[in-house]
Formats: structure tokens, C-alpha cells, sequence
């Protein structure tokens, strides 16, 4: 690998979202003269749904096609072949057994292509492809040229979407299974932090300007909500949860 192509991978691994890896793949495939692209990835261990993750540079008019015939990405060749492959496609290899499926993408500038397939362990997946309306001699050996690059660019974006999943698999967990902090009114807060400050219910409720069986109903429900023993347990993990400041 050359500074110049390990500057691109480092680029590729930086990426902190899929938004930001969608446009350094959109930037290496202009590089190597690629008009559109896609990468789709799946990663059972990070995602519930075993859905893949998608990030599409292909015309938006074959998009709208492919919803309009009911295609999905099941339905491609090159995709099925990706899936039980680890070798990388030139798409032209496909034009005999596809003649129509191909005759289809050419009116929507994808023509000449490859796709490289990984294939890593946990049953994770991702394939890369690029596209060009281009077609000929020329443009068949500028994608055989690319082959090497693109299959060990697709070993960096696997990682890079790998880890960016990851970070938000861990955010979602800590999200979901962090305490929640009760939502105490401005009166209970109030009530807590003059409890805190050594003051008396009858003091309390003539700071406040209410009657001492309201504070004492305010610490009541104070009590309930954070689930605390008694009313000095109440106001320990108020000031915990940092509802209450110490005074």
C-alpha cells in the first residue's frame, strides 16, 4: 500500500457516521472513475432486525424503478452471487445469463461496474459496487484496474461500519437500561432542598409561602418518586441524581 492509499484508508476508518463514510466512498470511487456506487452491509450481532445497512449512490431513477417493478436487493444477480462469494465481480460477467436485467440498468447509467464481496465471521457481510455509464474496452479495464483497490477498500468500510454500529449498539444499551431520573416538580425540589439545608416542614412552608401539610405532601411524593425509605433517603439521592444542589 502506497501514502497515498493508506491516506484514503485512514479517511475510511475515521468516519464516525454513516453519512461521513458515504461521502469518503463516493470520493475514492470518483477516484478511480466511478460515477455511482453502493455499499450494503449486515451485521447480525449489532442489529436486531438483521436488516442490512444501506448507503446508495445509484442513479435516484433506478431507485424508483426498482420500487415501481418491485424489485428489491434480493432480487439483483450480482447481489445473490455477492452473498456466496469472496472473490471480486466484473459485472459483465453477467450479460449472457441477465440480457434484459441489464438491458434495464444500461438506460439508467449502469453499465460497466464491479462489486466486491467480504465476508467476516458472526455472519457479517458487505459488499461494495461501483457503476459508470461508460462502456467498451476502455471502461471494462479501468474496472479489472480497480479490482484490487476496491476489494481492500471494502475490508476498511466493513471495519469502519463495524465500528460505528458498534457505538451506537452501546449508546442504545446504555440509553436503555440507565435509571431514569425522576421528574420531580419545582415545588418537591424546592421541599428537598431546604430539608437538605437542616430546615423544618413548618420553616419550609414559610419560606414558600404554603401551608406545612402542602410541604409536607410535596416530600410525600418527592419520597414516592425517587422510591426512598424515608424523607433524609429522599433527599441523599436527589442530590445524587443532581436534582437537588447540596447547600
Amino acid at each position: 500500500m502506497n501514502p497515498g492509499q493508506a491516506a484514503w484508508f485512514d479517511q475510511v476508518l475515521a468516519a464516525n457516521s454513516l453519512a461521513g463514510l458515504d461521502a469518503i466512498i463516493e470520493k475514492f470511487g470518483v477516484r478511480l472513475g466511478f460515477r455511482h456506487y453502493v455499499y450494503r452491509g449486515r451485521f447480525p450481532p449489532l442489529q436486531r432486525d438483521q436488516a442490512e445497512i444501506c448507503i446508495d449512490g445509484f442513479p435516484p431513477a433506478w431507485r424508483s424503478y426498482r420500487v415501481e417493478q418491485g424489485l428489491d436487493a434480493r432480487s439483483h444477480p450480482v447481489r445473490r452471487r455477492a452473498l456466496n462469494s469472496v472473490t471480486p465481480i466484473l459485472w459483465h460477467e453477467f450479460l449472457p445469463d441477465y440480457p434484459q436485467f441489464y438491458r434495464d440498468t444500461r438506460k439508467f447509467g449502469l453499465v460497466t461496474g464491479v462489486t466486491c464481496p467480504l465476508h467476516a465471521p458472526r455472519g457479517e457481510w458487505s459488499a461494495i459496487s461501483f457503476g459508470t455509464a461508460r462502456s467498451g474496452p476502455v471502461a471494462e479495464r479501468n474496472a479489472y484496474d480497480a479490482l484490487a483497490e476496491c476489494q481492500l477498500l471494502v475490508c476498511f468500510v466493513h471495519e469502519a461500519a463495524r465500528r460505528i454500529l458498534e457505538r451506537e449498539h452501546r449508546r442504545a444499551n446504555a440509553k436503555a437500561y440507565s435509571p431514569q431520573s425522576p421528574q420531580l416538580s419545582s415545588r418537591e425540589r424546592d421541599c428537598l432542598h431546604w430539608t437538605a439545608a437542616g430546615r423544618t416542614t413548618g420553616a419550609i412552608g414559610s419560606l414558600l409561602g404554603i401551608a406545612e401539610r402542602t410541604v409536607t405532601f410535596h416530600l410525600a411524593n418527592a419520597r414516592r418518586k425517587l422510591g426512598a425509605a424515608n424523607t433524609h433517603h429522599a433527599v441523599s439521592k436527589a442530590i445524587t441524581l443532581g436534582l437537588v444542589a447540596p447547600d
